[in-house]
């Protein structure tokens, strides 16, 4: 079985330094998690940076609410894309949709070019699209790396069957990470079929801070099923 990478999604600084320590394979950095996460502080990221021995994706979104941007905002975050490249991000995060509920094409067009290539995630906005399965090989057309997804519902768990479909369309050209009220408590049932995705959580507790006790249930999880 291929390893399934464990992301952690960061909402603070601080928190980049605490999932590193924990041993997640790679990192999410964003802001405001009552918001589903918004684009962070560059001068944050870039003075931490150094001291993370993981891969970090930053998320690139300036606003809440919709994913749908005007041409103004798209370069805006362009620009984004390139200052948090000079500041040391090994990927980014975004969803861009038009009104029709389709990707914005000349958006991600725009942001791709500005990553030059690099790493990059299409975000939650891909739940909201009207005919996701098409979507995965138009995102595939412009080197979408991950895509992260509840299966086009309220969580993970609840989506698993779309999870399944996404991966299996996916078919390894790029990686479904499956996102949406994941925990240690429910880890094991969203994995029972062995389906090829990976994880991503905020591993959070109680008081809405990063749960290094958690990381290490969800670590220790996703091994017990790779070695069956």
């Amino acid at each position: 079985m291929v390893k399934r990478t464990l992301e952690i999604a960061c909402f603070q600084a601080s928190d980049l330094l605490l999932a590193n320590e924990a041993g997640a394979d790679r990192l999410e950095y964003c802001r405001d998690y009552a918001v589903g996460g918004l684009t962070p502080d560059l001068l944050s990221f870039e003075s931490l940076r150094r001291s993370l021995s993981v891969p970090v994706l930053v998320m690139i979104r300036p606003q809440a609410g919709a994913f749908v941007y005007d041409r103004f905002t798209i370069r805006k975050m362009a620009t984004s894309v390139r200052d948090f490249a000079a500041a040391g991000a090994d990927g980014w995060v975004w969803g861009v949709l038009d009104n029709k509920g389709r990707i914005d094409e000349w958006a991600i067009e725009t942001l791709a070019s500005a990553a030059k290539g690099g790493t990059w995630t299409f975000h939650r906005a891909f739940d909201q699209l009207h005919e996701p399965l098409p979507a995965i090989e138009k995102l595939l057309e412009y080197g979408c790396s991950n895509i992260l997804t509840s299966g086009s519902t309220t969580t993970a768990l609840a989506g698993k069957a779309k999870l399944a479909a996404y991966a299996e369309q996916a078919a390894g050209r790029l990686r479904i990470l499956a996102g949406g009220g994941i925990r240690s408590g429910n880890l094991e049932e969203l994995l029972v079929d062995a389906s090829d995705f990976d994880v991503h959580s905020a591993a959070l507790d109680a008081h809405q801070k990063i749960d290094v006790a958690e990381i290490d249930r969800l670590k220790e999880i996703l091994l017990s099923l790779k070695n069956e």
